[in-house]
């Protein structure tokens, strides 16, 4: 699993590439993300067909946060993936 470190003042993108695990000729058509614990704002744009961003702002100084994207292709399949944000005060 990804781990990626963050400031709470920080906004970033992090984009999942899903190239290799979409069958040939199948796209996205949605993307939603949950995040656990509460505390880091998300938010799921998808500006291609194949890589969904998720936004992530604020956060609580030392909290390890899960997020858990869930996306959905035009074939009807269904995939979730997971990473973690840490966030740290430097």
């Amino acid at each position: 699993m990804d781990v990626f470190v963050k400031q709470p003042a920080d906004t970033l993108d992090y984009g999942v590439n899903l190239v290799k695990w979409l069958a040939k000729d199948d796209t996205v058509s949605g993307a939603t993300a949950t995040v656990s614990p509460s505390g880091l704002t998300i938010a799921v744009t998808q500006t291609t067909s194949t890589e969904p961003k998720i936004w992530a702002s604020g956060g609580v100084d030392g909290t390890e946060y899960q997020i858990t994207l869930t996306v959905v292709t035009t074939g009807g399949r269904t995939k979730e993936f997971e990473f973690k944000i840490v966030t740290l005060e430097q």
